[in-house]
Formats: C-alpha cells, sequence, structure tokens
C-alpha cells in the first residue's frame, strides 16, 4: 500500500467516523423529539378528557331545572328574581373558560404538527447522511 493509498484510507476512515457522530447526535434529537411529542400528545389526550368533562357539566347545569330559575309551581317569587339575575353571569364564565380551553386544545395541536415537521426534517438528514456513509 502506497503512501497516497494510506492517507485516502484516512481521510476516508475520518470522514465515515464524523458522519457516523453526526447520525448518532441526529438520533438523539430524534429520540428527544419523538418523547416530547409523547408527552404533549398525553396533555392533548388530558385536555380532551377536562373539555368533555366540563361541557358535560355545563350543559347539565343548562338544562337542569334550575336553569330557567323561574318555573311556575316550582321556582317562584322574589328568590328567584335574584337566582335568575345571577344565573347569567356564572353560565357566560363557564363558556368563556370551555372557549379558552379550547383555544389552548389548538395550540397543543400546532405544537404537535411543528414537532412532527421536525421528526420529519431529522429523519430525512439521517437518511442523507446513511446514503453520504455508503458512498464512502
Amino acid at each position: 500500500m502506497s503512501i497516497a493509498s494510506g492517507g485516502v484510507a484516512a481521510a476516508k476512515a475520518a470522514m465515515r467516523a464524523a458522519i457516523r457522530k453526526e447520525i448518532q447526535k441526529l438520533k438523539v434529537k430524534l429520540r428527544e423529539a419523538k418523547e416530547i411529542k409523547q408527552k404533549i400528545k398525553r396533555v392533548r389526550s388530558l385536555i380532551d378528557n377536562d373539555i368533555s368533562t366540563w361541557n358535560r357539566s355545563l350543559g347539565a347545569f343548562e338544562s337542569s331545572p334550575m336553569a330557567p330559575v323561574k318555573v311556575t309551581d316550582k321556582f317562584e317569587g322574589e328568590s328567584a328574581e335574584k337566582i335568575s339575575a345571577k344565573i347569567p353571569e356564572p353560565i357566560e364564565k363557564m363558556q368563556e373558560t370551555a372557549s379558552g380551553a379550547q383555544e389552548v386544545q389548538g395550540e397543543v395541536d400546532v405544537q404537535i404538527e411543528k414537532l412532527d415537521a421536525y421528526i420529519i426534517l431529522l429523519e430525512q438528514k439521517i437518511e442523507a447522511l446513511y446514503a453520504k456513509l455508503a458512498s464512502i
């Protein structure tokens, strides 16, 4: 083996080592991104469950016999008038809370989409590095 071919072989070995090192770094990032995505998906699931529970509770409250407050032969008089005046505010706050939770839910979805794009990018980079490694 000549000195020149030994130098070329050493250079190729160094390139392969550098590529393998970069692949390992990207694999770590890929694993971390997938773990974060799973954690965010679990949070998304909790938000979904809470929104469903909240909406069921709100619906039950809105459709309960107390919702109209003034019901002939059941809830009448001065107390019903006072309660009736106060009921719309809590219902409105409950609806605002439900709406806010749905906005958070949408933002979580955006983060999941961004992580999906990042994961695809990392996978493409790893694939390209493996192709480069194979060509050396």
